[in-house]
């Protein structure tokens, strides 16, 4: 019997008292797959017939030019990053936004450009240089009220 990519090829055992059947599906995959999911649809193959088409969309600074399987079998997306590198990327990392570029950065601020933590002013910053110059005489308890007096002053 068939059913969506999956051909049922023989009982499996049971597990958690539910019954599953030893499916082929239509890449050569062989699963054990619970019959409720079958007869509900939710199992409609191994997972090779999944995933939507990504090719020319764009994730932070990668644009997904085409999937690629590697050698050990994962569908990934060969990307472009905006500095011109090519890399291999899963679409779930794509998707959820966890891989944004290839590593280069993808124009993110250097260290010294993000702002302190402390004070907010910029690392590099005339404002920051003393921030950092009192935070190594006083506690940051301290700091932070005296920045917070700074702010609702307006003095810088």
């Amino acid at each position: 019997m068939t059913t969506n990519y999956w051909k049922i090829i023989g009982e499996a055992p049971l597990k958690l008292g539910r019954r599953r059947v030893l499916c082929r599906c239509v890449c050569g995959r062989e699963r054990e797959v619970y019959e409720s999911a079958l007869r509900a649809g939710r199992s409609r193959s191994c997972g090779c017939r999944n995933g939507a088409n990504l090719t020319g969309k764009a994730y932070g600074h990668l644009l997904a030019l085409n999937p690629v399987k590697r050698a050990d079998g994962i569908k990934v997306w060969l990307c472009r990053c905006a500095c011109g590198k090519e890399t291999l990327v899963r679409a779930q990392s794509l998707k959820s936004g966890h891989t944004t570029s290839c590593g280069c950065g993808g124009g993110r601020e250097t260290p010294a450009e993000r702002p302190c933590r402390y004070c907010g002013f910029p690392a590099t910053s005339e404002e920051c240089a003393i921030c950092s110059h009192i935070l190594q005489a006083v506690a940051p308890k301290v700091l932070m009220e005296w920045i917070e007096k700074i702010r609702e002053s307006d003095v810088i």
